[in-house]
């Protein structure tokens, strides 16, 4: 089930600085959608730009991560953050043979919305290195 007010972003493009998530959503809103139920938060890479495919040098160990905030007003900023949802698993790795193959089209983080410990908001902070342009992220809360 995807519900327009559940969408943290879409098709987010990020150009080599920290962003906060598009939209934010309210606590109270989302509880109502997942009561006696696990949510999930899904971030999904709709969009690489091709200079990032493997074998390319401008991706080289340039970051990507992404942590889950939460916050008394409708805007979360990175000192709001509560937990990691993909550290290093977006970044590009060093290696000539296999060097931009972590960010990749399609590839999609899932993890376990918490329960407990939410102010009035949650949206997500992207933690960007200074290489990376041109990628798109879809970000997003399911039952499943």
């Amino acid at each position: 089930m995807n519900d327009a007010k559940l969408y943290f972003d879409t098709a987010h493009v990020f150009a080599a600085a920290d962003a906060v998530s598009e939209y934010t959503l309210d606590v109270k809103a989302i509880a109502e959608v997942g009561r006696g139920s696990q949510l999930f938060v899904n971030v999904v890479v709709t969009t690489v730009a091709s200079a990032y495919t493997a074998g390319a040098n401008s991706f080289k160990a340039s970051k990507f991560d992404i942590y889950l905030c939460t916050n008394a007003t409708t805007y979360p900023t990175s000192g709001d953050r509560i937990q990691a949802l993909s550290v290093n698993d977006l970044h590009a790795i060093t290696d000539s043979t296999v060097r931009g193959r972590l960010l990749s089209k399609g590839l999609k983080v899932k993890v376990p919305l918490p329960s407990l410990n939410l102010l009035s908001h949650v949206g997500l902070w992207y933690d960007v290195g200074t290489a990376v342009t041109l990628v798109a992220i879809t970000s997003f809360l399911t039952l499943d």
